[in-house]
């Protein structure tokens, strides 16, 4: 596999969603040709674009396949969460439905041209599993395949401890233990993304959220790691 650069250069897309105008951060890699099979790279719950270093570079690379890489809104270079935007239980059905669907259409990748493949990890990999089960309900392509890395289907007791001790950790001021310095590196206003990610996994409404009742509904091939 050839190397790239730990952090190419990013671009932004500007979209309109729930009203609102944003701008999310997006990067191409690999193979350029818009006929190669696309793979899209959806990152954990406080990733970004830089998070994924050279990773989707090499794998692309060594598929010939093309790439694309973004941050979604509230994280990296994308548009920041507002301070009093609050995440709500279905904030990955609307990554999955709303947001993923109107970014693809805005970069002319359209699932039809080339093979839409989806490669997500922990908060990805849930928003690349309702996307396959649940995006012809909203007009857009199903990927012809989808790659998960440690994806939630629901709320476990281990992922809350776990959450519950970044808290803890991010309100760590040390510059070289606490999280949020070390989050700062790969976003552009780390609060926004920690504390939306945060605050809704470790509300009451969000342990009741359950993507299982709709997982037969994907019909691709699906890695799950």
């Amino acid at each position: 596999m050839t190397s790239a650069p730990a952090n190419p250069a990013t671009a932004l897309c500007p979209l309109t969603w729930r009203g609102h105008q944003v701008q999310v951060e997006y990067v191409w890699v690999g193979d350029q040709r818009t006929d190669s099979p696309c793979m899209v790279f959806l990152h954990e719950g406080l990733g970004s674009v830089s998070m994924w270093r050279d990773f989707p570079h090499r794998l692309c690379t060594a598929l010939g396949w093309r790439g694309l890489v973004y941050s979604r809104p509230g994280y990296g270079q994308s548009t920041p969460r507002a301070p009093d935007d609050h995440w709500q239980p279905d904030f990955l059905q609307q990554q999955a439905l709303e947001v993923l669907p109107t970014l693809l259409l805005a970069l002319g990748v359209n699932g039809t041209q080339q093979p839409l493949w989806l490669f997500g990890h922990s908060d990805g990999g849930s928003i690349a599993l309702i996307h396959a089960a649940k995006a012809h309900t909203v007009g857009a392509a199903s990927p012809a395949g989808i790659v998960v890395l440690a994806p939630h289907v629901l709320v476990e007791d281990i992922s809350v401890s776990s959450i519950q001790a970044a808290r803890q950790a991010y309100l760590d001021t040390d510059p070289k233990t606490g999280l949020k310095p070390r989050l700062a590196r790969y976003h552009a206003d780390p609060d926004s993304a920690f504390w939306g990610w945060n605050g809704v996994w470790l509300s009451d409404a969000f342990r009741t959220w359950d993507i299982r009742p709709i997982l037969h509904h994907i019909t691709c091939p699906v890695l799950a790691i």
